[in-house]
């Protein structure tokens, strides 16, 4: 897959990079690329880019990393929203979430043919009410893991779920959970 990246040059404590369409797999401080289309001096501000050959290998299949693609919106190269390049902290996720979550829309999926419902309270704080859920535009399964191999099993631990899953046009159409369980070789099996 071809990148637009920079690769580095210039001196000790002066940066200097060259914007080079390149392989992914290839080296982003050296080695071979396919054409340099730019330049950038982030100590002086000066940038030069070839507009033209940019737009071309992007239509060409060539990804911009997030800065390169931040840089070339802001010098109006291409079209489109800036991307984060930092990730937001672990207290605005969480707020954000909170937030979010009384307002989403959750659909439940219940097993097809199960017909294990339980009062209202009595399920354990351990279990989810149901296996899959459908959550704005995906899918939260919910399992138990942490499987400890040198100690004996429990019922719990040798029961689990398999999601068959139906995509339709890079999309998912549905979710159907199929409940398995381990044998005594802890190779999982259908339940019946």
């Amino acid at each position: 897959m071809l990148m637009i990246r920079f690769m580095r040059i210039g001196r000790r404590n002066q940066p200097s990079f060259k914007i080079v369409v390149t392989e992914k797999t290839k080296s982003s401080t050296g080695g071979r690329f396919v054409e340099e289309v730019g330049f950038y001096n982030p100590v002086t501000k000066e940038k030069i880019m070839q507009a033209e050959r940019i737009r071309y290998w992007i239509s060409q299949g060539a990804q911009p990393t997030p800065t390169i693609s931040n840089l070339l919106i802001s010098e109006k190269v291409t079209e489109g929203e800036k991307i984060p390049k930092h990730k937001k902290s672990k207290k605005k996720e969480e707020a954000a979430a909170s937030a979010a979550a009384p307002t989403a829309q959750a659909q439940l999926i219940e097993p097809e043919g199960s017909s294990d419902v339980r009062p209202e309270g009595t399920q354990s704080p351990r279990e989810p009410e149901r296996p899959v859920e459908r959550y704005k535009e995906g899918w939260i399964a919910y399992s138990l893991g942490n499987f400890i191999f040198d100690q004996g099993f429990s019922k719990e631990t040798t029961e689990g779920l398999l999601l068959e899953v139906t995509i339709h046009n890079k999309k998912i159409t549905r979710v159907s959970p199929r409940p398995i369980h381990l044998n005594s070789l802890f190779q999982p099996r259908l339940a019946e």
